[in-house]
């Protein structure tokens, strides 16, 4: 009768713990934003432990350009790094910019909230 309620006690306490993790989702960041001969390259991370599918990615400039187009985006594997690079044909020396990562929202991810980097090149 011990035996049989320590093992009872054992497979309620692995049953709470396979419920308790978390389900697998992507978790995409922006990492660099390079400026360099009138392109702007953008490192997207995927930090989650599940495949993110390709989405948009945004690439506002502020003054004097004045410009914000969502660009395509591939799919990032569980780890991994994608680069999108865009052509401006501008000088980028002293604008702001702000890259905004799923922009329309088409990967469910872990952490919605980290999505984003701005600076000035």
């Amino acid at each position: 009768m011990k035996y049989r309620l320590a093992f009872l006690a054992f497979f309620a306490v692995m049953s709470v713990a396979a419920v308790a993790l978390p389900a697998a989702a992507p978790d995409l960041v922006v990492g660099a934003v390079v400026a360099s001969n009138g392109t702007v390259t953008i490192r997207v991370h995927n930090q989650g432990n599940a495949a993110a599918g390709a989405c948009k990615v945004n690439l506002s400039l502020g003054t004097p350009i004045g410009t914000a187009i969502n660009y395509d985006q591939p799919a990032i594997a569980a780890g991994q790094w994608a680069s999108v690079t865009v052509r401006v044909n501008r000088r980028l020396a002293g604008v702001h910019y702000t890259v905004r990562d799923d922009v329309t929202h088409l990967v469910r991810e872990s952490n919605e909230n980290n999505n984003s980097k701005a600076g000035t090149f």
